[in-house]
């Protein structure tokens, strides 16, 4: 009975939200399938330093309309995210911070400038640009349509590694919420990146948290605040967990192939928590550069099996958030997540909690994820070790017995770092 009516509550929720509320769910649905992703690389050898602000938009006749823009802290990769259309891309060097381009700040097209064409559902690669210290101006009223598009408030920088104040309200459990809620809206406002809340040390070992569904980095405070940050530099990865997990996961594969290519890091422990175990797993199985690097692996109340009100919804309600597709128990997403292995060098350690509820109608579960689908034997048959504790979904991030667990699998890696493992 607990099922039906937690099924017909979230229905009814879905149903009931307020008529703005539903259209806007139906609009960032409707601009997730119609998208395409931009990515290039900005070069400049500015003297200034300043960040550097990427635009895509519409020119008709002089008339500008902004589809996004991404921050970098300089030169280095973007990506931008846009409808089916033509696009001019411009970039330019924010010297007095105000979100517009001045005449005497470094800038450059891509191209002289070129159309980008894009197509829905596509991906554009090879858009780079470099910043010289004159360049045409876009138009007069270019400055006039960045300024509405952002509101005036200029969104956290997209370069890999960009510093972060976890105190900020940009990662705070709330707008985690709203990038479950409203994924599109979320990247245009905050976009997807892999955070460092201390400058890049060589001699720590990084490791990479990446939270669930309606996550934020704040749900990682307890870890942080107990890791040895004498030897272990914490990595954060942000992102809209209402989006497609695949297009996730690729994103975040960018962002570590950027921070592989520049820092050459020789090892790198991902911990992920919920549905944040499945988008990193994805990202892990892939041939990258980073790939050898990966050592460790933590995923902690993963439903590796999927959930089944994620079907529910797809199937019954009135606007589908993205990522429930991928969460389906039968979704193409897992089969291929779970179908493949693993690389040898990665030791991979399973944590679930079993505090929760049960009933004729819902299976045992951590009060989220069914014990079922967390404990997917496809998933166990690559931990080297399974690990249940008396925990619900949220608690068991701020448990002092995950800790200790945690700790313990820290040395028992560091002492095993050479090791493969046959899978």
């Amino acid at each position: 009975m607990r099922k039906y009516i937690s099924i017909v509550i979230f229905l009814v929720f879905i149903w009931n939200l307020g008529g703005c509320a539903l259209l806007k769910l139906r609009e960032d649905v409707r601009f997730s399938r119609d998208s395409c992703l931009l990515f290039g690389e900005i070069t400049s050898v500015s003297p200034h330093k300043k960040p550097i602000i990427v635009v895509a938009y519409r020119n008709q006749n002089g008339a500008v309309t902004i589809a996004d823009y991404a921050v970098l802290s300089g030169s280095g990769e973007y990506e931008i995210l846009v409808q089916e259309g033509n696009y001019e891309i411009f970039a330019f060097e924010d010297q007095n911070g105000d979100l517009s381009y001045n005449r005497n700040e470094w800038a450059g097209y891509y191209g002289k400038p070129d159309k980008v064409t894009t197509q829905m559902g596509g991906v554009v690669f090879g858009l780079d640009i470099i910043l010289k210290p004159e360049a045409e101006h876009p138009g007069p009223v270019f400055n006039s349509a960045l300024k509405a598009f952002s509101g005036g408030n200029r969104k956290p920088s997209t370069s890999a590694g960009a510093a972060a104040n976890l105190e900020d309200p940009v990662f705070s459990a709330e707008n985690g919420l709203a990038g479950f809620w409203a994924p599109l809206e979320f990247f245009k406002k905050t976009g997807c990146n892999v955070f460092f809340i201390e400058p890049y040390d060589s001699k720590k070992t990084p490791i990479l948290f990446v939270h669930g569904a309606a996550g934020s980095p704040q749900d990682w405070l307890y870890f942080i605040k107990h890791l040895d940050r004498s030897r272990y530099q914490p990595w954060i990865f942000y992102y809209p967990s209402g989006a497609r997990l695949d297009t996730i996961a690729f994103l975040l594969r960018t962002k570590l192939y950027s921070l592989y290519r520049k820092y050459q890091f020789e090892t790198l422990y991902v911990v992920a928590h919920s549905m944040g175990g499945l988008v990193a797993r994805a990202a892990m199985i892939e041939n990258d550069n980073f790939q050898s690097s990966l050592k460790l692996f933590i995923s902690i109340s993963t439903p590796w099996g999927g959930e089944q009100r994620a079907k529910t919804g797809v199937e019954q309600s009135p606007a589908v958030i993205p990522s429930w597709k991928d969460m389906e128990p039968d979704s193409e997403f897992i089969k291929y997540v779970l179908g493949t292995k693993l690389a040898s060098s990665i030791r991979y350690y399973l944590f679930f909690g079993h505090k929760g509820g049960g009933s004729l109608f819902r299976q045992n579960n951590d009060n989220t994820v069914t014990l079922e689908s967390m404990l997917d034997l496809r998933a166990q048959a690559d931990a080297l070790k399974v690990t249940g504790l008396n925990e619900d979904h949220v608690s068991i991030l701020s448990s002092p017995e995950m800790m200790a667990q945690f700790q313990s699998v820290l040395a028992s890696t560091e002492a095993n770092l050479e090791k493969t493992y046959a899978r």
